[in-house]
């Protein structure tokens, strides 16, 4: 039995075990990642959220190194710190034509400028797509990955208020943008076309809830208070995945990596059909869609993808967190504003938690002797650094995970005042792929080695 076409059955052993730093025998039971990941295929995930982040809070507490205290807005990346490079100095060249965030979508995975065009950006200024491939097609390109999708591009209300140069971090080839799934719905038909299918196999022995529970008994009595809280939500956190997919054949039943259950989006409208762009079902299409990319990886559907929340436009409130008024607008409220300012930090907060929920379920897949996270790497990024400003000097990035053994996380490491173009080669050549540019090949220097393990 293909142990991550089956993690479902066997999530137990690895489930708890990155959460408790208090236990000793974590670590030693696992041993070190980049020997556990050699030699296996690696995979790249890139995470977009909107407008920047609230300097004040979300940056850490510390000049850098391996000593530093995350920021209040990243807390809840906390039991993941010695898996994460939060990176500083890289900034975005974002020349050409467009507006602020136009030009940072553009070049976040790119490297390059826009093209001359007619969208309009949010400020009247115009401009058309991004002038060469992103990274993610290159990757998918070069390496020729044998899986059913080369790439996967996963959005959250992506084309929400418009479908534009600010809503496009995926291209082909220049001018040729490549719009996300944000229906759950179709990407569930796009992954698993076998769903209606007749399932057959053995039936299910057992659950992950109930070896997760067995193992958290065994943990319990030899971790401190603050790990004991960990694993309480992490339980939960894998009980939420499991009522959703446990009819997964590859965990429940069957020898192969079948479809879990449709997606159910909630028909807030009352007409019968579900909306899956809307204030009110956004952040359950989020984890739907979270879910959904961990299976596709699991079942080894894909190795690159990307996430995309929202867009740059921004016009959505978060009514879970009482959001009162539209991400763009909280983000780019004065910093006197103390009501907006603490509610932007909820938003930026809640963008870490969506990570932090990527990270989680990525290290409950059993991959050969590890989990999935050992071999992979996830790029956290926005299209400008701060929104109030629309600055692109010192960009806001998170690194999590160390591919596979490629880069040195549990730092906070200063880049050095260099565009993200190198950033850009440094991930393509952790992912085996050669070259020292990618984008505009003027703002490249070469690798960032202060990265690399």
């Amino acid at each position: 039995m293909n142990a991550r076409r089956h993690f479902l059955k066997a999530l137990g052993g690895a489930a708890l075990v990155p959460f408790v730093p208090s236990w000793t025998g974590a670590r030693a039971t696992w041993g070190p990642r980049s020997a556990r990941a050699a030699g296996g295929p690696k995979r790249m995930i890139f995470m977009y959220a909107p407008n920047g982040v609230p300097p004040a809070t979300w940056w850490p507490q510390s000049t850098g190194g391996d000593r530093f205290n995350l920021g209040p807005a990243q807390a809840p990346l906390a039991p993941h710190k010695d898996d994460l490079l939060v990176l500083r100095g890289l900034n975005f060249a974002a020349r050409g034509p467009g507006g602020p965030h136009a030009r940072g979508v553009g070049t976040a995975l790119t490297g390059t400028r826009l093209q001359e065009g007619s969208m309009p950006s949010n400020d009247g200024r115009l401009a058309g797509w991004a002038d060469g491939p992103s990274l993610d097609q290159h990757l998918a390109q070069r390496l020729n990955p044998k899986t059913p999708f080369a790439s996967l591009q996963v959005g959250v209300r992506a084309d929400q208020h418009r479908a534009t140069n600010m809503s496009r971090l995926n291209y082909s080839a220049a001018g040729r943008a490549i719009p996300p799934i944000s229906d759950p719905l179709t990407l569930w038909k796009q992954l698993f076309p076998e769903a209606g299918e007749p399932r057959t196999g053995e039936e299910f022995q057992g659950t992950v809830l109930d070896a997760v529970k067995a193992q958290f008994d065994v943990l319990k009595g030899s971790v401190s208070s603050e790990d004991r809280q960990r694993l309480e939500a992490h339980l939960a956190h894998v009980e939420q995945i499991q009522n959703r997919i446990e009819s997964l054949p590859g965990g429940g039943g069957s020898s192969s990596c079948g479809a879990p259950l449709a997606p159910n989006v909630a028909d807030v409208n009352g007409d019968g059909d579900p909306d899956p762009d809307h204030d009110e079902t956004m952040r359950s299409v989020a984890e739907l869609q979270l879910d959904l990319l961990v299976l596709a990886l699991a079942c080894d559907r894909t190795r690159i993808a990307t996430y995309q929340y929202t867009n740059a436009w921004a016009r959505m409130t978060y009514p879970w967190l009482g959001s009162p008024r539209t991400n763009h607008d909280l983000s780019h409220a004065g910093d006197s504003n103390q009501v907006a300012q603490e509610a932007w930090t909820s938003v930026a907060t809640y963008h870490m938690e969506l990570l932090a929920r990527l990270i989680a379920s990525l290290k409950a897949v059993p991959d050969g002797d590890g989990s999935l996270f050992d071999s992979t790497a996830i790029v956290w990024f926005s299209e400008v650094a701060v929104g109030n400003t629309h600055t692109h000097q010192n960009m806001p990035y998170v690194i999590a995970g160390d591919l596979g053994g490629t880069f040195r996380t549990g730092r906070y490491v200063d880049a050095g005042e260099r565009f993200h173009n190198d950033l850009l080669v440094t991930l393509m050549n952790g992912m085996g792929v050669d070259g020292s540019a990618f984008g505009d090949p003027d703002l490249c220097t070469g690798p960032i080695s202060e990265l690399l393990a």
